[in-house]
């Protein structure tokens, strides 16, 4: 049977891709290997790579946009970003442009947080001055003060798909320009790969895939 070693601390991805994976890997690893061992925990891709450096852990799923040679750096999908509010927030289509973020309060994590870098940067590059209403570094806070209509933030769609379906959240994908990000599977070079990973990095391939297309 395929076990995973422990992990100290665990780590497995950053937590809007964590909403989309744990459940999914976890249900079809116990069925695929009854034996397995699975810690899940959310972090920033930052930590991410400094667990996989350091030998923490054997797989995690993150962002990519930071070049370490102690990884190797699969990209799995490019994914389009969204504006997402509340249900209140009048006249949102299925398309925003970009430039309309200069009027809209946004709640957006921290600087340290690599999709606050990302909005800044972009929006920057095509004159786009943002407002920063609060800053949380918790996703489920971000979503808590943006159902309450406080101000809008920017995450991909796939990541809000239930509040949405609840009526709870909208979401507009961003265009003119679009603001992307790429995801990818990292692994370790400074120590074997663990048994059977293979099969586990082909089911976060496609359940990634697979939620991109809702």
């Amino acid at each position: 049977p395929c076990t995973l070693r422990p992990i100290a601390p665990p780590a497995t991805a950053p937590p809007t891709v964590a909403r989309l994976l744990v459940k999914p890997v976890a249900v079809e690893l116990t069925s695929m290997f009854p034996a397995i061992q699975l810690r899940f925990v959310e972090g920033f891709s930052t930590e991410l790579i400094e667990a996989l450096d350091t030998n923490k852990i054997d797989l995690a799923v993150l962002y990519q946009g930071r070049d370490v040679s102690r990884i190797i750096s699969e990209a799995l999908i490019t994914e389009k970003l969204s504006l997402v509010t509340g249900p209140a927030f009048p006249g949102l289509g299925a398309e925003m442009e970009a430039g309309r973020l200069g009027d809209i309060p946004l709640i957006l994590p921290s600087p340290a947080h690599s999709l606050r870098r990302l909005v800044e940067l972009t929006c920057a590059e095509h004159g786009i001055k943002i407002q920063i209403r609060a800053e949380a570094d918790s996703l489920e806070s971000i979503l808590g003060l943006v159902k309450a209509d406080l101000g809008a933030t920017i995450l991909p769609h796939a990541a809000v798909l239930d509040e949405i379906a609840r009526g709870e959240l909208q979401s507009s994908e961003l265009v003119g320009p679009a603001v992307t990000r790429t995801m990818a599977l990292a692994t370790p070079t400074n120590h074997p790969p663990v048994s059977n990973i293979s099969e586990v990095t082909r089911l976060i391939s496609s359940i990634l895939r697979d939620g991109r297309k809702r």
